[in-house]
């Protein structure tokens, strides 16, 4: 009996260590999967960054281009307007000729008097005397009594 026994305990343990090492196939087979898995993932999620950081670098790239073109344009407008105000530099001294001139009348000097005067025709030739020749819009004087007699009605 003794002899049985060993062999059912050598059955026993040969039956548990291969049992044992199916199951730890079988998980390691498992883990292997899933560190496949995780690290097509990892590639996944390194390519859509990469990708991402090569279309936002693309864009500030765009963004810097539209600026240096911009300030390019400032450029040469400055330039434009440097030589314009070059071009005045040699109008100079016309130009403080002119104000010098212009300096006593009433264009810079708003204490100068201006006179104004107007020429103004009471008889239309087409329809006669303005208004029907009423004075009452000038000043009960009959627009006849201004032109031919010099405004005394």
């Amino acid at each position: 009996m003794n002899n049985l026994a060993a062999t059912i305990e050598k059955f026993v343990s040969d039956t548990i260590a291969a049992q044992t090492a199916t199951s730890v196939a079988a998980a390691s087979k498992d883990i292997r999967d899933v560190m496949d898995v995780i690290k097509a993932e990892i590639v996944d999620a390194a390519k859509d960054a990469e990708d991402q950081l090569v279309a936002d670098t693309a864009q500030i790239i765009d963004d810097t281009v539209d600026v240096v073109s911009a300030l390019q344009a400032d450029n040469d407008d400055s330039k434009s307007s440097l030589e314009s105000l070059k071009d005045l530099e040699a109008v100079g001294p016309a130009i403080t000729k002119v104000v010098a001139a212009l300096s006593t009348t009433h264009y810079m000097d708003s204490s100068v008097p201006v006179l104004r005067h107007c020429y103004f025709h009471t008889h239309q030739h087409r329809s006669s005397w303005l208004v029907g020749n009423q004075g009452d819009l000038f000043g009960g004087v009959n627009p006849s009594a201004w032109t031919d007699s010099n405004g005394m009605g």
